[in-house]
């Protein structure tokens, strides 16, 4: 195969696996029936890679703030259950949308790491602003946001004081290779890793347990045994518990049936619009114990 053959066949690979990635990745638009929000909440935006964040800054900080993560194709109301009750218990919470996600702009959700760049871009507004006390500061995410609340630790310059993860993935790469089952997908992995290094260099390998790793700061690991999204025995950061060496590292396993999936970690199994008390206490209990 010439050259110019072999360059021409990258080019229409690689603009495949782009495509199929913004598939995934698309744009999410906010849902027609709205959450009412009743717990005090002040609006606030901030810029993300050019792109302007809408979130809600929760509650008063009596015990620190946290900042939320959502998970792809959700947007932070749909994680009200959660903010509200960390904000009733002593907690400011600034959650917000992703960018390409309901509120914020964006024409898509780019890819698999653009939840940390968004992280790494409120932290950036909640440390710049003298209004904001962030003398505690805890980091909660889940599936995607999950992902990078951990991965974030990978930069030292971040005063984080713990961290909880529901239900994440261990890696970009990790997540994109068992996620394919057809044996021609497996062969566009290289393009679609190319694609993530494009669009976000060094964070597409980043690692969760790399981050752990480094921070050496508490952290909660919360996954269900029946997760149908991340898979606890290979794509999850549990599955690479033997990898983590940061003592201060908790994992809270799920396998009660209605609590062990992806979205059901987090849910009242009588009620979906509330969050699992059970969880709660064990979140609640791990962040009295970080103050």
């Amino acid at each position: 195969m010439s050259k110019k053959l072999l360059l021409a066949a990258s080019a229409v690979a690689y603009w495949f696996s782009r495509r199929e990635v913004l598939k995934v990745f698309k744009r999410f638009d906010k849902r027609l029936t709205p959450v009412v929000l009743d717990v005090p909440h002040v609006n606030v935006t901030f810029k993300s890679d050019g792109q302007q964040l809408v979130g809600n800054l929760f509650g008063t900080n009596e015990k620190g703030l946290i900042v939320f993560a959502h998970g792809l194709g959700l947007g932070s109301d749909d994680y009200y259950m959660i903010t509200k009750a960390l904000a009733l218990n002593g907690y400011q919470v600034l959650a917000y949308d992703a960018t390409g996600t309901f509120r914020s702009q964006g024409q898509s959700t780019v890819g698999i790491n653009q939840s940390v760049v968004d992280l790494r871009s409120a932290l950036d507004f909640v440390l710049s602003h003298k209004d904001i006390n962030h003398d505690k500061l805890y980091l909660v995410g889940h599936s995607w946001g999950g992902y990078a609340v951990a991965a974030i630790l990978n930069e030292k310059k971040y005063p984080v004081d713990g961290i909880i993860s529901l239900g994440a993935s261990n890696s970009a790469f990790e997540l994109m290779y068992y996620n394919v089952e057809h044996p021609a997908e497996k062969l566009m992995l290289p393009f679609t890793s190319l694609y993530h290094i494009f669009a976000f260099g060094k964070d597409f390998f980043y690692t969760a347990v790399g981050g752990l790793n480094k921070s050496n700061i508490p952290a909660l690991i919360v996954h269900g045994t029946k997760d149908e999204q991340i898979d606890i025995k290979t794509t999850s950061i549990y599955a690479h518990k033997d990898k983590i060496k940061n003592p201060n590292v908790r994992y809270f396993i799920r396998d009660e049936d209605g609590n062990n999936g992806h979205n059901s970690i987090f849910e009242d199994v009588s009620d979906p619009k509330k969050i699992d008390p059970v969880l709660l206490d064990e979140m609640l209990n791990f962040l009295e114990s970080s103050l």
